[in-house]
């Protein structure tokens, strides 16, 4: 990842950015392709009797080793991360597949089999409903033409971050029923079941950043800090479930690490970048940032710099009227 950072930030100075996506373009669905491949060859061989190679041997060459994951995701932190990954890549190829080139059509067909096996493979709910939700916003606007999608664009992101404050504010209200799950309303129970065990996760963040709610806590390794403490001082010793995971909701994680002025400043700024965004009404580019915006409701991605989600999604932003690909 820090590799990849390294050459957009350098390519970006030199060369400029519509040059850029198109190398950030087969650099990721690349990358995508590698570790997918990867995975798949460790779990054909770590499920078969007598496996090639010895789960010894994969813990070495696996970025993350076998250690209870599901052996269709070595490559990858947990099954979420292949999930999201391999959505975002599928994105990408849906816009290499309307080339011209009849190379690049063949390899993105086939890619994008091999990444909807590999998102089915993962499990990942949160990246499904993504993917759905693209196709919902891909649909209407394809029957109505008229709408500027820079708007579709901003009303996706508004709707997932009042979403997310209205859980928010749905946790504040019962905040007196605690944090055990079997203490909860049958409502927060619904929810919490809805989420995969989110809900919880943001009322603790909600309860434990209540004194850091102006400035934030300034990072998400305190972010988790602050709610680790807060369990092991209010609970019995070890029961840190939801301390110890992440923020699991990108808006309200920004919301603490940032606190309220800070999260004022960054979202009023990516409105802005969004409307200025001429680049959105390229080749379908819209559909990344509502990809962004909506698996944001489930991960970390505007805190935690994985998948190269984020760094794409401000590449396209930053493609406004004054780019000379637009204007052509």
């Amino acid at each position: 990842f820090e590799a990849f950072f390294l050459i957009v930030i350098s390519n970006d100075l030199l060369k400029g950015n519509n040059e850029l996506i198109k190398k950030s373009t087969y650099l990721i669905t690349g990358i995508n392709l590698a570790l997918n491949l990867a995975n798949l060859f460790i779990s054909w061989n770590i499920t078969r009797a007598y496996p090639i190679v010895s789960e010894q041997i994969v813990e070495k060459i696996s970025l993350y080793g076998i250690k209870g994951v599901m052996p269709e995701c070595t490559m990858y932190a947990n099954p979420n991360s292949l999930g999201i990954m391999s959505a975002f890549s599928l994105l990408i190829l849906a816009h290499l597949f309307q080339t011209k080139k009849p190379l690049v059509r063949i390899f993105s067909i086939i890619s994008i089999i091999f990444n909807l096996y590999c998102i089915y493979a993962s499990q990942c709910r949160s990246a499904m409903v993504a993917l759905l939700g693209c196709l919902i916003i891909y649909i209407f606007r394809l029957i109505i033409k008229k709408i500027d999608v820079r708007k579709i664009t901003v009303a996706v992101m508004l709707i997932c971050l009042i979403a997310s404050l209205s859980i928010l504010g749905y946790a504040q209200k019962h905040k007196e029923t605690g944090l055990n799950y079997y203490h909860i309303t049958k409502e927060e129970n619904l929810i919490e079941n809805m989420s995969s065990g989110r809900y919880l996760i943001w009322k603790t963040g909600l309860i434990a950043h209540e004194d850091t709610a102006l400035l934030g806590t300034g990072s998400a390794k305190n972010e988790v800090k602050n709610r680790v403490k807060f369990i092991k001082d209010n609970f019995e010793s070890g029961w840190t479930r939801y301390g110890n995971l992440g923020p699991h909701n990108g808006y309200l994680a920004m919301l603490w690490c940032s606190g309220i002025l800070g999260s004022m400043l960054f979202f009023t700024s990516l409105l802005r970048k969004i409307l200025n965004a001429r680049g959105l009404e390229i080749d379908s580019r819209y559909m990344i940032p509502i990809f962004v915006f909506v698996i944001n409701m489930f991960e970390s991605m505007f805190i935690v710099n994985r998948y190269f989600v984020v760094l794409y999604l401000f590449l396209i932003l930053s493609m406004n009227e004054d780019d000379e690909e637009v204007k052509k």
